[in-house]
């Protein structure tokens, strides 16, 4: 049985990529969206398709947090899902999969993202998963457990709440933009469109079910998942998987294959996979931002944001802000870019 969330708004006080940050808040969506570069359709747009509603479209479902358990097989975990509080019970709106990164709980996710608060004005629910584990984290493997678990989470919450299936979105940070990529491969013909944040991966056994249109942000001075390739030197002070330790130093031998080339490296593959045209030319959409923006065919886009001097963090994120070792952005907002980008694509109806 779901049970409602309480205290939303509380002070958050945690550990977060093995950083102690306060619940500041988060960059509101009327501040963010007047640092909001202008965009315009590309030619990868599909938004025209029509929706296609769930079977929560059917029952009479409340509006706010919902705190839902959750067991697939071994997994035990739960999920939170938020519908805005003016949205219509019976029309379908779209959903936003956010996967939380390693050590960072769905509740703490969805603080620092604040991609639920943006969705009351936009219009989108948004879903926040977590398997029980000793440390949270994500298993990026191809067709983990984890990704039938992210699987039977979208079932539940498209049966539980008014979603169009044609637009569910996903994206997540770190470990969680891993695991976004993971569901790319996997889940591409559920999910319409992807945006990893610190963490996109180009997995070599990949064979996604259509192209998949791919936003990538990252920062050049990342000191945790380095943006050319391997990790970071903030990587020691994590904790080790089964909490009872730290990672400490990782020999290079032992930098898994999807993480030992440069960001770059990762999203052109992802392109190729999409068939677009290789070498993007750079451009600046603000002062501290190099965009790549690939040429695609119909229906589908690739896109590397660089955040120069930018860290491992979420681009727009009051609550990362001042984070030491890892600077935050606020010339943009993650949130607006990937919501623009989200909205150019549906899956139509087979």
């Amino acid at each position: 049985m779901a049970r409602a969330v309480a205290g939303r708004g509380a002070r958050i006080v945690a550990t977060v990529v093995a950083v102690v940050v306060a619940g500041v808040g988060a960059l509101e969506p009327a501040a963010a969206a007047a640092q909001t570069a202008p965009t315009t359709p590309g030619a990868g747009d599909t938004a025209a398709a029509a929706p296609r509603p769930s079977a929560g479209c059917s029952i009479a479902s409340s509006t706010g947090d919902r705190d839902h358990p959750l067991t697939v097989g071994e997994l035990r975990g739960h999920y939170l899902l938020h519908v805005p509080p003016a949205a219509d019970p019976s029309t379908p709106r779209p959903l936003i999969i956010d996967l939380h990164g390693y050590t960072v709980t769905a509740a703490m996710e969805d603080q620092l993202t604040a991609l639920s608060a943006y969705g009351d004005r936009d219009g989108y629910l948004t879903v926040t998963p977590q398997i029980e584990r000793p440390v949270p984290r994500w298993d990026v493997a191809s067709n983990s457990a984890d990704v039938a678990f992210v699987a039977a989470v979208l079932d539940q919450a498209t049966a539980h709440a008014c979603v169009d299936l044609a637009r569910v979105y996903a994206t997540g940070l770190s470990n969680g933009a891993m695991m976004t990529s993971r569901l790319a491969c996997d889940m591409a013909d559920r999910i319409a469109a992807f945006a990893m944040v610190a963490g996109v991966l180009a997995p070599a056994d990949c064979t996604p079910s259509r192209a998949a249109p791919v936003l990538a942000f990252h920062g050049t001075d990342d000191p945790l998942l380095d943006y050319r390739g391997g990790f970071g030197p903030m990587i020691a002070s994590l904790p080790s998987a089964d909490g009872t330790g730290s990672l400490g130093s990782v020999p290079a031998a032992s930098i898994p294959a999807d993480l030992s080339t440069p960001v770059p490296s990762r999203v052109a593959t992802w392109a190729s996979r999409a068939g677009c045209a290789a070498d993007p030319p750079p451009t600046h959409p603000y002062p501290d931002v190099t965009e790549f923006d690939y040429a695609c065919p119909v229906g589908v886009d690739v896109q590397l944001w660089q955040v120069d001097g930018g860290g491992h963090t979420w681009p727009g994120s009051l609550l990362l802000h001042g984070m030491a070792n890892s600077h935050t952005t606020l010339t943009f907002a993650a949130n607006e870019v990937m919501w623009r980008f989200f909205q150019r694509f549906a899956i139509p109806a087979t």
